[in-house]
């Protein structure tokens, strides 16, 4: 059933935008860094552009490295918050949605004690299937709340000479000391 809100649909947007008392959409403020790259801040531009499209205005703040570090990525920030999560392990990642955590880690100042208590209930449980099921709990959970938009990541490249093996695509999360334990050369 969440599927229908992940799908671009200006006009529905705008709907629930005046439900939601803001008929005329409202004004606000994105931080961002342009540390991170290409394409990182155009992303982020075609994204505050859709947003426009359905009444929310959102200014970009572009902040230096320094400064969104010690602000923006650890929830000191008023409007929007733009960056790359910080894992995607689920006994550390789901933390970043935790309210006990305090705003260094839930940087999305995310306030919901059913959430808490399945992450912790998830955290918790050691039993697989379990967790399975509890996994699932909380993606619903957090996709019928809206509390993160997942933009589509973009490509990343490595070129290596060709006798360096398993190096290649390792997942966006795998830290660059386990891609360096997988390869190997052939020579």
């Amino acid at each position: 059933e969440t599927r229908k809100y992940l799908e671009y649909n200006p006009q529905e947007a705008k709907r629930l935008l005046a439900e939601a008392g803001y008929p005329n959409g409202f004004e606000t403020t994105a931080y961002g860094t342009t540390a991170f790259g290409a394409p990182h801040p155009q992303g982020i531009e075609a994204f505050l552009s859709m947003l426009e499209k359905v009444g929310i205005r959102a200014k970009p703040v572009w902040q230096e490295r320094g400064t969104y570090s010690s602000t923006t990525l650890v929830g000191k920030y008023e409007g929007l918050g733009w960056g790359r999560p910080t894992t995607a392990y689920p006994y550390t990642g789901l933390s970043i949605f935790h309210s006990g955590y305090g705003p260094a880690t839930n940087r999305s100042h995310v306030k919901d004690l059913d959430l808490d208590k399945l992450i912790e209930e998830f955290q918790a449980t050691r039993d697989e299937e379990k967790r399975i099921q509890a996994a699932k709990k909380i993606q619903v959970r957090m996709a019928d709340q809206a509390y993160l938009i997942q933009l589509p990541s973009w490509y990343q490249y490595a070129f290596t000479q060709p006798y360096v093996r398993d190096f290649g695509e390792q997942g966006y999360f795998v830290w660059p000391r386990a891609m360096y334990e997988r390869m190997w050369f052939d020579r």
